[in-house]
């Protein structure tokens, strides 16, 4: 004998278990997307120290060019030239390959350095992109999730709406 009973309660027990089937979902996507944020997140720290060395190289290497201009290469040519002609010749000539050296050393470092910071510029910029778009991804699917959620919350109500509807039905 069917009293009309077994039918709803049998569909509320399945959307109340559909309904744990999608949270259960919902769980496992806000943990990935937490997972990913933290991931991100690493990145952007690696970056920021990977850009705190560049400016320390770039000290660096502004340190040596200034210690370079320091040093009084025609002082000490003086000095020498109190004691010889030929060793004045001599340190002229060397004088000048140093200083040609000098030059090649500062336009090699300079061009390196301005070479290592555009590359690490650009890595960094594709970084930064790559960072953003992930972001815009996380956060579409933040507002999926939040869809879902008000959709089954809606179907829950919905659902509970039905069966107290009926039961009214059922007892008037």
């Amino acid at each position: 004998m069917d009293d009309g009973t077994s039918g709803p309660v049998t569909s509320i027990a399945d959307v109340l278990g559909s309904l744990q089937d999608e949270l259960s979902r919902l769980k496992s996507a806000v943990a990935y997307i937490d997972m990913n944020k933290q991931a991100a997140e690493g990145v952007v720290e690696a970056a920021r120290r990977l850009m705190d060395k560049v400016e320390r190289l770039g000290e660096t290497v502004d340190s040596l060019v200034s210690k370079i201009d320091g040093i009084d290469f025609p002082g000490r040519l003086d000095k020498l030239d109190a004691t010889t002609s030929s060793v004045v010749l001599g340190v002229q000539t060397l004088q000048l390959r140093l200083e040609s050296t000098e030059r090649n050393i500062k336009d090699d470092a300079t061009a390196g350095r301005k070479a290592h910071e555009s590359s690490l510029s650009r890595a960094l910029q594709k970084t930064l992109e790559t960072l953003a778009t992930h972001r815009q991804e996380v956060a579409a699917e933040i507002q999926q999730l939040r869809t879902l959620v008000y959709v089954t919350l809606g179907l829950a109500v919905l659902g509970i709406a039905a069966t107290l509807l009926s039961k009214v039905l059922a007892g008037g």
